[in-house]
């Protein structure tokens, strides 16, 4: 058995050089994947981990890795802006799948997902405190569409915007009144 775990470490070694002397299209991300495969094999057979659980799973005070606190903080402060995978993971410099394993796994939530419920938080406070139109607000926190913005507010909420605009408006009249 032991044999076969050096045979399949070894193999994926030469497929890396291999790679890297043709130089073929995408040979980087072939050799990063195997890369990945190999240190997750080392450390499966040596017992380290450096997967992290699911939040509720997580050891009190231990901090996010520093690729996922980068993600969710690039996304909090930029999340008005055309986000995608790709550029979350250049920003990060891993492969694209592995970094929305990895936040998932970290905060319970995919980055997309994360910038859209950031969008529909920020989206909240201008429904209850401005008078832009659903439209304007799409296109101030980043949405495609108004229509994209309202399904997004309503799977989050469970209301429309407008519904919610209303419900705020109300309650902030009746609260100021005496």
């Amino acid at each position: 058995a032991a044999s076969d775990v050096y045979k399949r470490q070894l193999h994926a070694l030469r497929e890396m050089l291999k790679e890297i002397e043709l130089k073929d299209e995408g040979y980087e991300l072939i050799c990063q994947d195997l890369l990945e495969v190999l240190v997750l094999r080392l450390m499966r057979q040596t017992g380290l981990s450096f997967l992290t659980k699911k939040p509720e799973h997580r050891r009190p005070g231990r901090k996010p890795s520093k690729e996922c606190a980068t993600v969710r903080h690039y996304i909090d402060n930029h999340f008005k802006e055309n986000i995608n995978l790709n550029l979350l993971s250049e920003l990060v410099h891993v492969n694209k799948y592995y970094m929305v394993h990895a936040f998932s796994r970290e905060y319970g939530i995919s980055p997309i997902n994360y910038l859209i419920s950031r969008r529909i938080q920020e989206s909240r406070y201008l429904l209850s405190t401005t008078d832009h139109s659903l439209s304007q607000i799409a296109h101030m926190l980043g949405f495609s569409s108004p229509s994209y913005f309202s399904q997004s507010f309503r799977k989050l909420s469970g209301m429309s915007p407008m519904e919610y605009r209303k419900q705020q408006r109300s309650g902030s009249r009746s609260q100021s009144e005496p």
